[in-house]
């Protein structure tokens, strides 16, 4: 909820297919998907160790497709919250 005393406190992790509207969970999408949901909701939970090994998990050639994965979905967001259709 993003309340204070929530920090620290385990984060549930789901994505939402914006194309099927169905609920995945973190096995059920692409690795780098799952990589970037893990990253925002690190930062999403004050979480600077867990944020620090996700970072550290990147190699030179998994890092631009993850950060790639991770830009797309904060554009997403942006795009949903200010309630503009998804760039196909």
């Amino acid at each position: 909820s993003g309340r204070d005393d929530d920090r620290g406190k385990p984060a549930s992790l789901t994505f939402l297919n914006h194309q099927t509207g169905t609920v995945e969970s973190s096995d059920e999408v692409p690795d780098d998907t799952a990589w970037a949901g893990r990253v925002i909701t690190a930062r999403f939970a004050d979480d600077p160790d867990m944020f620090r090994a996700l970072m550290n998990s990147c190699t030179a050639e998994t890092f631009p497709e993850r950060v790639g994965e991770l830009l797309g979905m904060v554009a997403l967001a942006f795009r949903l919250a200010l309630g503009l259709e998804p760039a196909s």
